[in-house]
């Protein structure tokens, strides 16, 4: 009996001891794993906002348009013909040069072109309104106009010199630009020269008076010899 009651109690003793070995072999687990977490984990990372370079210069976008007029004297193109350069008489022919250029550092899809003519001339030939694509940059478009004074009877005889404005404008994108060229008109006629004055019509009668007096007192002394 006694023997018996020995046995129970080895059998429950052993059962204690692997029931607490495997609480501990679990501990050990948990333990191992609560570790590694632990070694893992630092400070934290944040995203870090990276501004934009300072002092980055955006790319210029600019374009230009320049027109001249040719001086019929010198044959060269400039800005303006004032009031005290070149007069232009009717039916007179005038050539415009106009350039569009490019400044920045985009190239333009769509450029538009147009000139507005001033009253007393019409268009010989080319375009008031061009369009055209692709403008790189620091490339420049250029074209020429042939108008002419109207005629005579279409000027008002109201003053001897009309001064009158050419202006070009260009757009592309959100960028335009314009340039004007003056130029004088005359009202005179092609072919005709200036009549001279009172004074010097009254000379040339004087003169030829005074020719055919002597002429008439030669003739007069010869008859008589």
């Amino acid at each position: 009996m006694v023997v018996c009651k020995a046995e129970m109690a080895r059998e429950i003793l052993k059962s204690v001891l692997l029931t607490f070995l495997l609480i501990l072999r679990q501990l050990a687990c948990i333990i191992f794993i609560i570790s590694l977490f632990l070694a893992s984990e630092g400070d934290p990372v944040w995203a870090q906002y990276v501004p934009p370079p300072y002092g980055e210069v955006a790319p210029t976008v600019q374009i230009l348009i320049d027109k001249k007029i040719k001086n019929p004297e010198s044959g060269d193109y400039v800005d303006n013909l004032g009031v005290n350069d070149y007069h232009f008489a009717p039916g007179e022919e005038i050539r415009f040069k106009i350039q569009v250029k490019n400044t920045g550092e985009t190239t333009f899809g769509k450029i538009e072109v147009k000139d507005y003519l001033p009253e007393y001339v019409e268009l010989v030939s080319g375009k008031t309104e061009i369009e055209y694509q692709d403008l790189k940059s620091d490339e420049s478009y250029e074209f020429e106009l042939l108008v002419k004074v109207v005629s005579a009877e279409k000027i008002p005889d109201d003053q001897m010199v009309y001064c009158v404005i050419n202006k070009a404008t260009v757009k592309a994108n959100d960028q335009s630009d314009e340039d004007t060229a003056q130029l004088c008109i005359e009202k005179k006629v092609l072919g005709v020269a200036v009549q001279p004055e009172v004074g010097a019509n009254l000379l040339v009668l004087g003169l030829g008076f005074l020719g055919i007096s002597a002429l008439g007192i030669l003739l007069k002394v010869r008859e008589r010899h």
